[in-house]
């Protein structure tokens, strides 16, 4: 692997480096409009998508989650420097240089990557005359030297940044990395499907019989005209009307069977992707919340709905729509060898028409699901902020954001629709064409003798018969297609990785030793350079009350959801006593502890349930001495239904007080050995802040004690006090050993002593 002083951007002779590369970058979610004023809208992955296109054409394909994992650094100002940094633990070797246009243009291979109006990423796939082509996901574009000049170059320098990048021998022979085309493959669906055996052999059968039942009704009618009719016998007439009318509730009941097979197969298949993504969602580390918003996972569960809707209706059709094309087809060519000719060439014309539109149809789907992601996104915060929306006058501003989206996606979907209907109108005329041409040479087989007239009868039933198969194997390749990208969405979700994989052997056990040591511990968010924390060396004694202080945004949250494990450490480690936390499973750890964080959520439950959340045997006794602590008891009481009264949607009914009070009740109903207090009372009333901190000291003495609070008269009685300034310990102590030190400390206690005077 090239090592890491080839990532500088340096101006060199590159003419003879890459001199085989041809690479094909895209963007992601990148809008480019061609003229003075552009417009850029970049998903967090783009970087991401660049490189894992830059992978396929070197005929390997990396899931954007491998990328997530091996990415080290932000996407900002370095952006390509962190890009290359990625590429080459995959196996390239990337060069990061400085050029003028003119060079770029002569001498540097195409397509090179380049950065674009200082926000994205866009790709130089080659120079015709003075138009430069820019790739945009599979899309490319052409400006002018002068609209890529403003737009590459930046404060009107000569020279601009470009990454070149090259596959090396390791890329091509590391085996780790999964094809990504295998995430939306039958065999994924397959795995759901075999479930069921009994209920697929019953649907089999039933194919197999309604197939055998429909394919007589053509030689029925053949032998009412060529024997019934010709020979003037009505009886054997009687006895083919009544074969049909058999065949025709045959049919029919095999058809009722049918759809009562697929109905439990499709629900109960169903039911076991959206039980199995909301399950795999809740393994998975905080982090994903943090980058996924809630649109883009409902817009997931939607995609769970569009593969039930897929297997109730094209499950079964598919199969019995070849089986009749095949049997069709093979009856054609035993009567004619012309009209089997015309039929298969047409049916296959048919397809390969609507084939032609599948790549395009893929595309436009996966921006509708970017855009139909954003839009829901966008609706839910507005339902969600309607109070600040209003006391703010913002509602027609609000509205237009959310009518702006809603336009995009209209033109999106009418982009779809119109899509669909060249399909439909191209296949429609080679589908009316065939069957003219079929009845012409059918009439004419009759009158030179080769047919009789029962035959042709027989061939216009049969002709009319497999229009439907046809049809319905044209909408199972564009069901299917839609199927698959949303189990590729789904599946997406599924290979990301756990907070705790199965296969990691975790301590699911406290040692005796309960103290929390924190050794050079330094975090930052991931696509991020700035370090939240640096350096921190802390010792958290066991039966003890620890209180962070510090300015907004000095770390002191990011510090106790470290502590959690809602984060990784970048680097250093956190013990409880000699054993690392990594090491101890999360689930056994978050089971000692109890937190209380000022964004915490009180779902719409009763009181008693929100309480004891978690709990299936109830504790009713607990659950009252929790509130007693809390100070809510009272009030829950004066209630008509007391602990059993249900709280409304978004905690409706309660003030911010009560809601943080609720909160308290929960962390103590939970007995913990470990108490984690974020802003835990920061919207309550003096008195009763006072009141609850001195029941919570009293409740939970001789146990360990996190506090993180603004207030410094929460905090004042605290064992040890930590002070944070810019993600770094500047002081320790006790309330009198910081005043004593007139450091930070003092001067927090005096701000707030002044604007309380």
């Amino acid at each position: 692997m090239a090592s890491q002083q080839h990532l500088c951007c340096t101006s060199f002779d590159y003419s003879s480096v890459f001199r085989s590369s041809i690479l094909l970058f895209s963007v992601g979610n990148f809008i480019l409009a061609t003229g003075p004023s552009q417009t850029h809208a970049f998903d967090q992955d783009s970087a991401f998508k660049c490189l894992r296109t830059v992978a396929r054409h070197h005929g390997k394909s990396l899931s954007i989650q491998s990328l997530r994992l091996k990415n080290k650094s932000g996407d900002d100002q370095t952006s390509l420097r962190n890009i290359a940094e990625t590429a080459e633990q995959f196996g390239f070797r990337a060069r990061c240089v400085q050029m003028d246009l003119a060079t770029l243009t002569k001498n540097a291979p195409f397509p090179c990557i380049i950065k674009w109006n200082g926000h994205g990423f866009v790709v130089v796939t080659a120079v015709v005359q003075n138009q430069i082509a820019i790739g945009v996901e599979k899309d490319t574009v052409t400006v002018s030297a002068g609209e890529f000049c403003k737009n590459w170059l930046q404060n009107g320098q000569a020279e601009g940044a470009v990454l070149l990048l090259e596959a090396t021998p390791e890329f091509y022979n590391d085996p780790g990395e999964e094809d990504e085309k295998q995430t939306g493959s039958y065999a994924w669906l397959y795995g759901y499907i075999r479930k069921h055996p009994k209920l697929i052999r019953q649907l089999g059968v039933a194919i197999l019989v309604g197939t055998i039942l429909k394919l007589l009704p053509p030689f029925l009618t053949q032998s009412i005209v060529d024997v019934g009719i010709n020979n003037s016998n009505m009886d054997f007439i009687y006895l083919i009307l009544f074969a049909q009318l058999m065949l025709m509730v045959g049919r029919n009941s095999l058809e009722a069977i049918r759809g009562w097979l697929l109905l439990h197969v499709s629900t109960r298949v169903g039911i076991s992707l959206l039980t199995d993504f909301i399950a795999k969602v809740m393994r998975l580390p905080m982090a994903f919340f943090n980058e996924k918003s809630l649109g883009d996972v409902m817009q997931r569960v939607e995609d769970q709905k569009r593969i039930e809707t897929f297997l109730s209706t094209q499950l079964s059709a598919i199969l019995f729509s070849l089986v009749n094309i095949v049997i069709y087809t093979a009856i054609f060519a035993i009567y004619d060898g012309v009209i089997f000719s015309i039929f298969l060439g047409s049916t296959l014309l048919y397809l390969g028409w609507i084939s032609l539109f599948m790549g395009k149809r893929r595309d436009l789907d996966a921006k509708r699901f970017e855009m139909a992601a954003e839009e829901r996104d966008k609706l839910v915060q507005i339902m969600q902020g309607m109070p600040d929306i209003k006391l703010a006058n913002a509602e027609m501003p609000r509205r237009w954001d959310w009518e702006l989206l809603r336009a995009k996606l209209f033109r999106q979907q009418m982009k779809s629709l119109s899509l669909s209907q060249t399909q439909q109108i191209g296949g429609l005329i080679i589908n009316e064409t065939k069957n003219i041409l079929i009845t012409f040479l059918s009439a004419k087989a009759v009158l030179d003798g080769h047919l009789s007239l029962g035959a042709m009868l027989a061939v216009q039933q049969m002709l009319g018969q497999t229009n439907s198969p046809i049809e319905q194997l044209v909408n199972y390749m564009q069901q299917w297609q839609d199927a698959k990208l949303s189990m590729e969405r789904l599946n997406e979700v599924h290979q990301m990785q756990d907070e705790e994989p199965q296969a990691q052997q975790k301590i699911h056990h406290l040692p005796e030793e309960k103290n929390l040591v924190l050794r050079k511990i330094s975090f930052k968010y991931p696509r991020t350079n700035t370090k939240v924390l640096r350096d921190i060396n802390l010792y958290i004694p066991e039966g003890k009350t620890t209180a962070i202080i510090g300015s907004s945004g000095s770390g002191k949250t990011t510090l106790l959801k470290m502590l959690l494990k809602y984060h990784q450490p970048t680097s250093g480690e956190t013990l409880i006593g000699n054993t690392d936390l990594r090491n101890i499973s999360s689930h056994t750890w978050r089971k000692k502890c109890g937190v209380v964080a000022a964004d915490g959520f009180v779902f719409s439950d009763t009181f008693l349930q929100n309480i004891a959340m978690g709990d299936e045997n109830v504790d009713f006794e607990r659950v009252k001495l929790a509130a007693r602590v809390a100070n809510l008891h009272e009030y829950i009481e004066s209630l008509p239904m007391g602990y059993y009264t249900t709280i409304g949607k978004e905690y409706n009914g309660l003030s911010l007080g009560q809601k943080q009070r609720l909160l308290i009740a929960r962390a103590v109903y939970k007995d913990p050995e470990y108490l984690f207090l974020d802003e835990g009372t920061n919207a309550l009333d003096t008195q009763n802040q006072n009141q609850i901190m001195h029941n919570l000291r009293e409740y939970f003495k001789g146990k360990t004690m996190v506090v993180v609070a603004h207030r410094l008269s929460t905090i004042r009685h605290a064992d040890q006090i930590v002070v944070i300034e810019k993600g770094s310990i500047v002081e320790k102590g006790t309330h009198e050993e910081l005043i004593a030190l007139q450091g930070r400390y003092f001067e927090l206690l005096t701000s707030q002593l002044e604007m309380a005077s």
